[in-house]
């Protein structure tokens, strides 16, 4: 049978210059596209893990955001005061022997805000960062962690791209696009001698104070949901 996909979308707080009827729309469409993708998100985690069973039906807590509000998750669960592109609150496989009728996959949260900019900076529609935010966080919820080492990184990057491709949505993955980003970085750092390059994996955010970060994948880690319900 087919996977059922629930996905309860909801908004919070004020992102700027868009209008509630724009969230409402945009919130929508990502609830459409979460359910597209969580089941390819789910057979990669069965490619990985063949003794996981694929659930009948998978839920997903989808929530849109601004900047203030992601700030102040980013600060209770992860220390970090500062804004963020995506959060994610996996809520782990009690076993994955046991076939599950019901798998709660956590929550993903999204600021538009930080979305905003980074799509400006990456040429993209709102819609296709939202899109890119959504994959990477959907991998999150299902057990990747390219903060792990390199070769989880890579393995999450390529998960990205291959169901961006899949889907026929924009893009090649946030990793894909943090790693360009900071390569772009060094190469001007380089070239000017400056002393302010962001290390790698380091948002401008944390560096500086800013509000946005440049690579847009710093912040999109992985945490236990064993609180998620708070974050409402």
């Amino acid at each position: 049978a087919d996977l059922q996909v629930e996905v309860d979308a909801l908004s919070e707080g004020k992102p700027k210059h868009m209008t509630a009827a724009a969230v409402d729309k945009l919130l929508e469409q990502l609830q459409q596209d979460a359910e597209e993708a969580v089941p390819l998100a789910l057979s990669a985690k069965q490619q990985v893990q063949p003794q996981y069973y694929m659930p009948a039906i998978a839920n997903l807590s989808l929530v849109l955001c601004d900047d203030a509000h992601i700030q102040q998750l980013n600060k209770e669960h992860r220390g970090k005061d500062a804004p963020t592109d995506v959060l994610s609150f996996e809520i782990p496989d009690e076993d994955v022997g046991i076939p599950l009728p019901v798998k709660l996959l956590g929550d993903l949260v999204i600021s538009l805000d930080t979305a905003q900019r980074q799509a400006d900076e990456r040429g993209y529609s709102l819609l296709s960062e939202c899109r890119v935010l959504l994959v990477h966080g959907l991998l999150h919820l299902c057990g990747f962690d390219h903060e792990a080492g390199e070769q989880e990184s890579q393995q999450m990057a390529q998960l990205e791209s291959h169901i961006l491709t899949q889907l026929a949505w924009e893009g090649s993955g946030l990793i894909t696009a943090a790693d360009a980003a900071d390569q772009a970085d060094d190469d001007a750092g380089n070239s000017s001698s400056s002393s302010g390059t962001v290390p790698r994996g380091i948002s401008s955010s944390d560096s500086n104070g800013g509000t946005s970060s440049s690579s847009g994948v710093e912040g999109s880690s992985r945490m236990s949901a064993a609180g998620s319900s708070q974050q409402k």
